[in-house]
């Protein structure tokens, strides 16, 4: 359980597995969609939700970055 928490705290981890989440979500969404038979399907939703979390993600590294001027 310490190796985990250990992980988190480094950054490249912590954006790896909010990434993988969104996937997940994304997934998960993208399926009950097709199932409803939906125009927008699983690939589309998964795409939506990982770029989501990477633009989220990079906001937060250049709010980090400019705050250090």
């Amino acid at each position: 359980m310490t190796n985990l928490i250990v992980m988190l705290e480094n950054p490249l981890y912590d954006c790896l597995l909010k990434i993988a989440i969104s996937f997940f979500c994304g997934a998960i969404l993208g399926i009950e969609r097709r199932t409803r038979q939906q125009f927008i399907g699983l690939r589309t939703l998964i795409l939506i939700c990982t770029s989501s979390c990477l633009l989220m993600q990079l906001s937060s590294y250049i709010a980090t970055l400019s705050q250090g001027r």
